[in-house]
């Protein structure tokens, strides 16, 4: 396809579309979720609803033991809590019926700033568009209006254990005028291969699907080439059970300090796929560990396994998967930049 019909194609597909409606069911809750920026689109059971008066502190809801709502007798301990930070996302738009048509199968994760959800993903999972080929992620140009993606909530049964109730949302990619609503890098704009998403006001709410960014857990430790790493999300569409990511190991293969072609990004060594993009990306010490800026062993220091958030997977060097294994990551310090001071977001042709 040459690049003026791709542009020509990718233009008419980003036309803005009409929303399908929800339900009537499920007031309360759904009256939430609209308050969140979220198009509900589905019948919410009462079970949800009650989960709005029982959401414990955001500690203790996201850890300890999980009860799967079509095996309610089953009871699941998730042995880490950050398989609840990312999600399965599908670059979508409607027909003219208001169908959603998907795209190809992504990752993202929630950040919060503010009091405010964001959806922190790839600029090329929401444009469909390649920013390093600067071309159309797919052959007939298919340009998404709208991400489709899975909100969790939970309602508290005690003793540490938790309902969780899995539905589905979309969020609006572009305005009413055809205006982009993700924001992008203050400085380099889709260089940065992250945007970050609206999703809207959190208040008194808690969602299962943690915000990375509210891990309890995080050790601010000073990383090093050649530490452990873990990239989360969906390889080939594929998950690790009950829709959790799967965690893909890695580790740092460059010096962190250096800021890879001039871009806040490093490269790790891992055998991610496709899928993946968008992928929250987790550093691991094991042993001992300090934060930055404590030497020695203080009642600071971690013994045992220190976690901390290295940044955003946006894809591989080079399209052969089993060629060198080098993968991208966006530097954490990306995502706080692009919330404090970004700027909404471009088209491929802007």
């Amino acid at each position: 396809m040459c690049q003026c019909d791709a542009r020509r194609r990718w233009l008419l597909n980003a036309a803005p579309a009409k929303r399908s409606r929800g339900s009537a069911s499920g007031s309360a809750i759904r009256s939430f979720l609209q308050r969140l920026g979220i198009a509900v689109c589905w019948p919410i059971s009462q079970r949800a609803s009650d989960a709005l008066a029982a959401w414990p502190d955001q500690r203790k809801l996201n850890h300890g033991i999980v009860v799967m709502p079509d095996t309610p007798k089953k009871k699941i301990r998730i042995s880490n809590r950050l398989s609840h930070s990312a999600i399965r996302v599908f670059p979508a738009r409607r027909n003219e019926k208001g169908e959603l048509i998907l795209g190809a199968q992504a990752t993202a994760f929630f950040w919060t700033n503010d009091g405010i959800v964001y959806v922190i993903t790839n600029w090329h999972n929401v444009t469909a568009w390649d920013p390093i080929k600067d071309r159309a992620l797919s052959e007939i140009a298919f340009t998404p209006t709208c991400l489709d993606f899975s909100i969790e909530l939970a309602r508290d049964a005690g003793e540490g254990t938790v309902i969780r109730d899995r539905r589905k949302a979309t969020l609006d990619l572009f305005d009413g005028e055809g205006r982009p609503l993700w924001l992008e890098h203050p400085n380099f704009g889709r260089k940065v291969d992250v945007v970050a998403l609206k999703v809207g006001e959190l208040g008194d709410a808690r969602l299962l699907s943690q915000p990375i960014n509210t891990y309890a857990d995080w050790t601010d430790f000073d990383i090093s080439v050649g530490d452990d790493a873990y990239v989360l999300g969906y390889p080939v569409g594929l998950d690790g059970g009950a829709g959790f990511p799967i965690w893909k190991r890695a580790s740092i293969a460059s010096e962190p300090d250096i800021d890879l072609d001039g871009l806040p990004k490093l490269v790790v060594d891992t055998a991610t796929r496709k899928g993946m993009s968008g992928s929250p990306v987790i550093a691991v010490r094991r042993g001992m560990a300090n934060p930055k800026g404590v030497v020695g062993i203080t009642d600071k220091t971690v013994l045992g396994t220190a976690e901390t958030f290295l940044g955003v997977y946006s894809g591989r060097l080079g399209d052969d998967p089993l060629g060198v294994q080098i993968g991208i990551v966006w530097k954490a310090r990306v995502v706080e930049e692009i919330l404090h001071g970004g700027l909404r977001g471009k088209t491929p042709f802007e």
